[in-house]
């Protein structure tokens, strides 16, 4: 399991070159477990509170780009497993960000799954640093209910200081 779970880990960090030495120099101290959803997905647990939907997690993304224009450049705030990240890509060629400043979280779910097929996509970029994100016009903001809440601050300075609204 190690063995795949560096194999992984470096997969997906050769994307990644920018967080490459935080990431691997970070100690996963939180207690995380994947568990499945109601329609058996997996669904990511961390200190015991679930980060995506425990119904179904691609419902839950569906729902969150259903008002969202196919030309919009999308600014998702949160890794949890994926999904949105996943979501995005194949339904949107706009600029895609992806907001996660959680490096335990980080390091974890790029152990676990490969996402190359999405990180290498040209219009993707992964920002860690919230004075990063650079909001272009027509840009939607994605949040998962996990995030909206978690990161409930966060969102609501992005908001402020691109002057802009979001989902």
């Amino acid at each position: 399991m190690k063995e795949r779970d560096n194999y992984y880990l470096n997969l997906n960090l050769s994307y990644l070159k920018e967080i490459k030495e935080v990431i691997l120099n970070t100690e996963i101290t939180s207690h995380f477990k994947v568990s499945s959803a109601n329609n058996l997905s997996p669904v990511l647990n961390k200190n015991d509170k679930n980060l995506n939907n425990i119904n179904n997690p691609q419902d839950e993304c569906k729902a969150l780009f259903k008002n969202c224009p196919k030309d919009q450049n999308i600014l998702i705030v949160g890794l949890e497993l994926g999904y949105t990240l996943k979501f995005a890509c194949k339904n949107y060629n706009a600029q895609i960000t992806l907001f996660e400043n959680d490096f335990e979280l980080i390091r974890y779910v790029l152990q676990k799954i490969n996402l190359i097929e999405y990180l290498a996509k040209p219009n993707f970029k992964f920002i860690t640093n919230i004075s990063d994100i650079q909001i272009k016009d027509k840009t939607s903001i994605i949040a998962n209910e996990y995030y909206q809440k978690e990161y409930k601050e966060i969102i609501s300075q992005i908001k402020k200081s691109h002057l802009i609204g979001g989902h």
